[in-house]
């Protein structure tokens, strides 16, 4: 949840992690963005081919009230600008703000550590 962008609180609120079995667990980001978020889109994502889909307006109303952005055209409203936003994401794409895998690779020396740990003390133990 620490790498994850925070204009909202939405996607580090999906952020969950549950055990499968006593060897596996799984971090699951439930929000319809996330691999966008994770991955990009567009130019910037793996295809680097423009989806030509603009995110929904009120989220990018929402995300311009939060991030304090203003028009340079005093006469342009929030919504204008969030149409002429999301015609540059569908055009184009969003950068990759990756929080997942940096997550994973600076957890994974950690885990093995504790799962060489916890097998140490089954063998002493049995």
């Amino acid at each position: 949840k620490r790498h994850a962008p925070k204009a909202f609180s939405s996607l580090i609120q999906a952020i969950n992690a549950g055990s499968v079995s006593p060897l596996e667990a799984l971090v699951v980001a439930g929000v319809n963005y996330a691999r966008a978020v994770e991955e990009g889109t567009g130019i910037y994502g793996k295809t680097g081919q423009p989806s030509g889909k603009m995110p929904p307006l009120q989220n990018l109303v929402d995300w311009i009230k939060v991030k304090k952005i203003t028009p340079h055209d005093p006469l342009m409203d929030e919504e204008e600008l969030a149409w002429l936003i999301g015609r540059e994401i569908a055009e184009t794409g969003t950068l990759a703000q990756p929080f997942m895998e940096p997550a994973f690779d600076g957890n994974q020396a950690k885990a093995v550590k504790r799962m060489s740990a916890a097998i140490e003390r089954a063998l002493r133990a049995a």
